[in-house]
C-alpha cells in the first residue's frame, strides 16, 4: 500500500492501538451497505484482539511486580534464590520471553558489582544469560536507566537484545525499592514475534491487515513493512503532510475508537482504517 509504504521515515517510543488498514480501493456512495458491513466486522475483530493483547500485556506488568516485590520483601538473598525466584516466576506466564532482576551497581548488596541473571525462553525450556558484564553494560540500556531515573514502571520502545535474549523485544521494567531507595529493577520480556502473531488475527477482507503503535506512536509491528518497526507513526503522518493519515495519527493520539476513510493524493485510491486503544494497559 503506497501510503504505508512511506511510513519508512525517522522514529521512536507509548497508548498502544490497532490499526487496521483496509484496501478496498475505489468505494463508491453505493457501496454504503458494503462498508457498513466491513466497518461492523472490523470493529468486533478489533474489540476481540485487543481484549486478549491486553490481557496479555497487563499480566506481563504483574509478573514484573511479582518478582519485584518478591525481593522487596524477602531480599536481600543469595544469588540462587534470586535466580530461583526469576525461573518460577517464568514458569507461571508461558508467554513472557525473559526476565531478570538487573541490579544498581552503587547500591548494596551488589555494591560495585554488575549482576543481572537473566532467563529467557529457548525450545522448550529456559535458557541462563549473565548480562552483569562489560559488554553487555545493562546501566546503559533504556530499560535499566530510564525507570530508574524516572523511578517508575514502564515499557520500552522495541529493540533487539544482543548478547541476552537474542532477538526483538520490548521490556516492561519495575523499579525495586528498599527502604525508599531503588536497588534493581525486576524485568519481563515480550518477543514482537508474540505481539505480531496476535495482531494478525486481525483480518478484513482480501488485503486488509493490521499494526500496533504504542503510547508515543512507535510502530510495534507491522507485517508488511517489517522495518518499519521502531518507527513513529505520528511522526511519518506529519512527515507526509497526508490530510487523511495525519487525521488518523491525531485520533489515535487522542485514544478514540473509529473507522475511516485514507486517501492516496497522488493514486487517488481510498483505503480503510479502523483503530482503538488497548485500555488495560493505557496503550
Amino acid at each position: 500500500m503506497r501510503i504505508f509504504a512511506k511510513l519508512l521515515i525517522s522514529i521512536i517510543a507509548g497508548i498502544v492501538f490497532i490499526i487496521a488498514v483496509l484496501s478496498y480501493i475505489g468505494f463508491t456512495h453505493n457501496s454504503r451497505i458494503l462498508e457498513k458491513e466491513i466497518e461492523k466486522r472490523a470493529l468486533t475483530l478489533l474489540k476481540t484482539n485487543t481484549a486478549e493483547l491486553g490481557e496479555r500485556l497487563e499480566s506481563l506488568e504483574n509478573l514484573a511486580l511479582t518478582i519485584g516485590v518478591g525481593y522487596e520483601t524477602f531480599g536481600p538473598a543469595a544469588q540462587e534464590d534470586i535466580k530461583s525466584l526469576i525461573r518460577n516466576a517464568l514458569d507461571t506466564v508461558p508467554y513472557a520471553y525473559g526476565s531478570t532482576i538487573a541490579f544498581v551497581p552503587s547500591i548494596d548488596p551488589y555494591k560495585g558489582q554488575l549482576f543481572a541473571p537473566y532467563y529467557y525462553r529457548s525450545g522448550d525450556g529456559l535458557k541462563y544469560a549473565d548480562l552483569g558484564t562489560p559488554e553487555y553494560n545493562y546501566p546503559e540500556k533504556e530499560w535499566f536507566k530510564k525507570p530508574l531515573i524516572g523511578e517508575k514502571p514502564l515499557w520500552s520502545a522495541p529493540y533487539v537484545d544482543v548478547g541476552g535474549g537474542e532477538t526483538t523485544m520490548m521490556t516492561y521494567s519495575y523499579p525495586v525499592k528498599k527502604d525508599g531507595i531503588i536497588e534493581a529493577i525486576a524485568t519481563v520480556d515480550v518477543s514482537i514475534a508474540d505481539l505480531t502473531s496476535i495482531v494478525n488475527r486481525i483480518e478484513v477482507g482480501t488485503k486488509g491487515y493490521a499494526f500496533l503503535v504504542d503510547r508515543k506512536g512507535t510502530i510495534v509491528t507491522m507485517p508488511r513493512i517489517k522495518r518499519a518497526v521502531g518507527t513513529n507513526f505520528y511522526a511519518a503522518a506529519k512527515a507526509l503532510e497526508a490530510p487523511d493519515l495525519e487525521k488518523l495519527a491525531k485520533n489515535v493520539e487522542l485514544g478514540t475508537s473509529g473507522f475511516m476513510p485514507l486517501k492516496d493524493d497522488l493514486t487517488g485510491e481510498v483505503e480503510w482504517a479502523v483503530y482503538g486503544p488497548v485500555p488495560e494497559v493505557d496503550w
